[in-house]
């Protein structure tokens, strides 16, 4: 997932910079931080509910667990797509988005717990995980937001530019990953507890962490430039997006530190 995770299609600077829809609309019904966090966190609830939903029925019904993988995966990624090519669907797509998104998390949180925790479906270990994934992301975004509103961390230019490099960088590298194994290549470093693999999964951590500051910083050029309401939607999506990236990291790396155990 992180091959489409690390680009967030949908949280794109152009969008949000330049103004241009402003003019299109009058300034009660222009975007707002208020508006777009509130966006966000309706997202972020209902696509944390589906996670739950979906963990507990593919727990039971283990048969439906490749199905519903690869659907939500296929189903998330055209209806990102649809938003990232009409805006102005945000509202009306982005709900469906975020369940199909949890539905895509209950099924991968659920391959963690069984394949990495050293215990059954549903041992304490591999619930522990999850649950240790889910803080740590909830705290790297405070943490963040908090770096963010004090200016310790601003979207400069250049900050934009090193992090475009490396967004890029992670999407090369999980593309040759994937392309690997789909070629029978076997990559057993990327998980095997040692060094390197630890190495490359704080490396696109740390990506996903600063990805979060350009995400603050768009929501806020989207209101002062005084974009349309359905913006708060757009971004909120885009916020969730990197969300669910930065979750999904954090359950890898503590798979990997879990297998040196």
């Amino acid at each position: 997932m992180s091959v489409f995770n690390a680009g967030n299609p949908v949280m794109r600077e152009q969008l949000f910079g330049d103004g241009t829809w402003a003019a299109q609309s009058s300034r009660a019904s222009t975007m707002t931080v208020n508006g777009a966090v509130t966006a966000s966190l309706i997202l972020t609830a209902i696509c944390g509910a589906g996670a739950v939903a979906s963990y507990g029925f593919i727990q039971h019904n283990l048969e439906a667990l490749m199905p519903m993988f690869f659907g939500s995966m296929i189903g998330g990624l055209v209806l990102c797509l649809v938003m990232s090519f009409k805006p102005a669907s945000a509202p009306y797509v982005g709900i469906p988005y975020a369940a199909v998104e949890g539905v895509f998390v209950g099924a991968v949180s659920l391959v963690y717990a069984k394949q990495f925790a050293g215990t059954k479906i549903g041992g304490a270990t591999g619930e522990l995980i999850l649950l240790n994934a889910g803080l740590l992301t909830i705290g790297t975004l405070a943490a963040m937001l908090t770096l963010y509103r004090l200016r310790i961390i601003q979207a400069t230019e250049k900050f934009k530019a090193v992090m475009l490099c490396a967004i890029g960088g992670v999407c090369l590298f999980s593309l040759v990953v994937m392309v690997a194994r789909l070629f029978g290549v076997s990559m057993p470093w990327l998980w095997d507890g040692g060094p390197i693999s630890i190495l490359i999964s704080v490396a696109i951590l740390l990506v996903a962490a600063f990805k979060l500051i350009l995400d603050f910083d768009l929501i806020e050029s989207g209101s002062r430039a005084g974009l349309p309401k359905y913006m708060e939607w757009f971004a909120g999506v885009g916020l969730l997006i990197t969300l669910v990236w930065l979750y999904l990291e954090f359950l890898r790396l503590l798979a990997i530190l879990n297998r040196r155990d």
